[in-house]
Parts: structure tokens; sequence; C-alpha cells
């Protein structure tokens, strides 16, 4: 009787360790290519950065069931993205700016109709902006000028409330 009870607690044991809930793959894969992005695509520039973020995104589509679109080439492509000396320029001049509402259009005045810039940018912008409306009107105003809207996911912990941040994906959703 002590026998077969020990092996039933035993059963359950083990039928219990093999339940536990292991990660989502997918959300490994797509955690460990944020984490891939934010170590190594800051050494790389020009052509080799256009190209990292055109597959991390490509990969981050195939892994979500998004289709895949080939990237713009061109003007309208990867060439014009934001340089690191733009955007500390462009930082530099958010801070001295005393209302969100004019951030906002400074931000959509430097990058203009054809500039483009990447989420990890936006982000060092987004620490300048005081409420989640300004936040919210800004990354509205520039989702065209996104390179990577699939890492929408990196600006949204700047948001405090959740109904701002639902409007930003929304947006980023239906690009």
């Amino acid at each position: 009787m002590k026998t077969t009870l020990i092996l039933f607690l035993l059963t359950l044991t083990v039928a219990g360790f093999a339940q536990t809930q292991r990660p989502d793959p997918r959300s490994r894969v797509i955690a460990n290519l944020n984490q891939v992005e934010s170590l190594y695509l800051s050494r790389l520039s020009g052509k080799e950065l256009q190209d990292a973020v055109r597959l991390l995104n490509e990969t981050r589509a195939i892994i979500a069931g998004l289709p895949v679109e080939q990237p713009p080439s061109g003007p309208a492509g990867n060439s014009n993205r934001i340089s690191d000396e733009g955007l500390q320029a462009l930082v530099d001049a958010v801070k001295k700016e005393s209302f969100d509402r004019y951030r906002t259009k400074l931000v959509v005045s430097s990058l203009g109709a054809n500039g483009k810039i990447l989420l990890t940018q936006v982000r060092a912008l987004l620490q300048f902006f005081d409420s989640d409306d300004g936040k919210r009107d800004m990354l509205i105003a520039i989702h065209d000028n996104v390179l990577d809207p699939v890492n929408i996911a990196i600006v949204v912990p700047f948001f405090t409330f959740d109904s701002y941040r639902d409007q930003v994906l929304k947006a980023y959703k239906s690009q």
C-alpha cells in the first residue's frame, strides 16, 4: 500500500513538473531578436545597419505570421535614416522646447516627408516628452517615417496610461 501511494505521488509530481509553463517559443525568439538589436545594431552603420534592420524586421514579421514586404529602395528607403549626429542634434533641440506640441512639430519637420527613423532612436526622443498625449501625438505623426514599425514594443513602456498606448499600437498595426 505504501509503495502504491509513493508511486502515485511520484507520478503526480513528475506530471506536475512536465506541465510547468514554458515560455512561448515565438515570444522567446522575438525577445532574443530585440536583445540582439539593442546589443549590436548600435555598432553598425550605413549599409550594414540597413541590412541588419531589414533582416530583423523580416524575421519578426515571419514569426508573427505577417506578410513580408520587400523594403523600398532609393530615396524612400533606409538611405534617408537620420544619422547618429542628426539624432543627437534633434535630441538637443527637443530638450530645449518647453511644450510637447512644439517638440512634436520639431521632430516632424526634422524628418520631413522622406526622413526615416528607427524606434530605438525615437526612444531617445520620448524621454523628453511630458505627457502621454504628447508622446502619442508624436508617434502617430511620424509613423510613416518609422523604418521598423514591428518594433513598436520598444516605446510602449513610455506610456503611463493604456488608452494612449492602445491608440499608438492601433496606428502602427494599420501601417
